[in-house]
This record gives C-alpha cells, sequence and structure tokens, in this order.
C-alpha cells in the first residue's frame, strides 16, 4: 500500500502550497502583457533586495535576474521597457551560451531549463530583507515545472514546452495530526487515523518536553525528532504543540512556557 505523502506535510505547509499555487495558476491565465511586466517586476524585486551581484555572469541567479528574466518579458511584450542594467552590453556577445537577445527560441529554451535546474536565489530569502524580495524569491523558486514564472513565459513563446495540466485534489484525510508548532514553519510529528491515539501520543510529547517522568513504554512512542535531535533542541523550536483535523483545525493545544493545557481535553 503507497503511502499517502500528505500525511507528512502539515495543514499550515499545505496551506501555504495552495496560495502559492493560485498565485501561479493567476500567471497562468494572464494576458502575455500582464505576465512580462509580473516576470520582470519579480527580478526587479529581487534584485533591489541587494543581495546580488551586479554583474549578469556571476552565478545562475544573477543571469536569470538581469538577463533571461528580462529577455523572456521583451519577447512576450515588445513595449516592454529594460532597465539599463538589464541591456546586454556588446562584450557579452562573444558568449553564444550565455548571450539571450539574439537567442533563437531553441536556444533560450536551453538556458530557461539551465536556470530552472542549477538556480538557487537564495540569497534574497535571508532574514532582513525586505518582504518584497522574500515574496518575488518565493514565486520564483516554489516551483520548477511549468508553474515556475520562467517556465510561464517560455510556455507562451513556445507552446506546449511547459504545458500546465491543473489535478484535482484528492478528499480529505480523516485522520489527525500531531504538530511542532514552529515560527514560520509547523513540523508533523506523527499522523494518526485514531483521534484518541494522537491525543496520547501528543500528551506524552508535551510531558517529554516539560521534563516531566515518561515510561519506557512512552518512551518508545515518541516520534522520530526525538531520536535525532536533544530535548533543549526540541523545545527552543517549538512553540506548541496541537493535535489538528486535515484543515488545520486545533482540537487540541498546548503552550509553550510550561506545556500545561492551553485547551480542554476532548
Amino acid at each position: 500500500m503507497s503511502l499517502d505523502f500528505r500525511k507528512l506535510v502539515s495543514p499550515r505547509s499545505r496551506k501555504d502550497y495552495s496560495a502559492a499555487l493560485s498565485r501561479a495558476e493567476e500567471m497562468v491565465a494572464m494576458s502575455d502583457r500582464d505576465l512580462a511586466a509580473r516576470i520582470v517586476g519579480i527580478a526587479r524585486d529581487m534584485r533591489a533586495s541587494g543581495a546580488y551581484s551586479t554583474d549578469p555572469r556571476y552565478s545562475y541567479d544573477e543571469w536569470a535576474l538581469f538577463r533571461v528574466i528580462p529577455e523572456l518579458a521583451r519577447r512576450l511584450d515588445p513595449e516592454t521597457r529594460l532597465e539599463p542594467e538589464e541591456i546586454a552590453q556588446p562584450d557579452e556577445r562573444s558568449d553564444r551560451i550565455t548571450f539571450a537577445p539574439d537567442a533563437d527560441t531553441a536556444r533560450l529554451g536551453e538556458m530557461v531549463k539551465s536556470i530552472l535546474a542549477n538556480g538557487w536565489f537564495a540569497r534574497s530569502r535571508m532574514a532582513g530583507l525586505a518582504d518584497g524580495a522574500r515574496a518575488a524569491t518565493d514565486l520564483l523558486t516554489r516551483f520548477r515545472d511549468a508553474l515556475n514564472p520562467m517556465a510561464i513565459a517560455f510556455n507562451r513563446l513556445d507552446p506546449g514546452s511547459y504545458e500546465y495540466r491543473p489535478t484535482p485534489d484528492p478528499p480529505a484525510l480523516a485522520g489527525v495530526y500531531v504538530i511542532f508548532e514552529g515560527e514560520h514553519h509547523d513540523e508533523v510529528a506523527c499522523y494518526r487515523d485514531d483521534r484518541e491515539e494522537a491525543l496520547r501520543l501528543a500528551e506524552i510529547c508535551r510531558c517529554r518536553i516539560a521534563g516531566e517522568e515518561v515510561g519506557d513504554e512512552d518512551l518508545g512512542r515518541l516520534p522520530h525528532q526525538f531520536g535525532f535531535r536533544s530535548i533543549d533542541e526540541i523545545r527552543e523550536k517549538t512553540l506548541a504543540i496541537s493535535v489538528q483535523d486535515f484543515e488545520g483545525e486545533i482540537l487540541h493545544r498546548w503552550v509553550p512556557e510550561t506545556m500545561a493545557d492551553a485547551v480542554p481535553s476532548l
């Protein structure tokens, strides 16, 4: 029997993914002009973070942000106004692999493919940068397939190259999650079909984190996180422990300070 990977993904992460999917699908439905403005805007927001070199040949990231994405935008909408740093200089023409302005469609497609495989863009995810830069980075990196902004744009130039085929959502899972809630990310400690079992496991986790005594039998039932992390590390990163249904409704929750009950037991 195959594993349903939704059991490993928290409701919070799934909601974040759904929001990103909606933003990508909006781009799929845009006109060429609007799509051109969106993708070049993404590149400019990321460059405005100051996290990238001004040399378009520095890495795949700079090549995408200063050259390939602006070129995609220009081809989608010839009226796109490129900024001076987005215009290739004459000395760049000697590198036929990276020079985008006179590339035919096939070669431009190879550029997009290469960036999708090798671009990292982690520098504009750093803490302390403007929210616009991080949001733009998420748009450019969340998907590495037909829903990537570069792929969406190139599919307009070469229809069928990155065709998006939406799939219907499967039915919701009936079980519940034990969640270690974090500041930016919720981690699934375990998923159980039986709610009472999940509540018991969450209570064992609470006791362990709070430093209370846990019996040998219950120690053997602890989620995998306790096998490769120290209690101090788990305690530091866990804002709360909760039991949630598939949609993220909190059925039970323990707060961090003392891991005391915050919601009456079911």
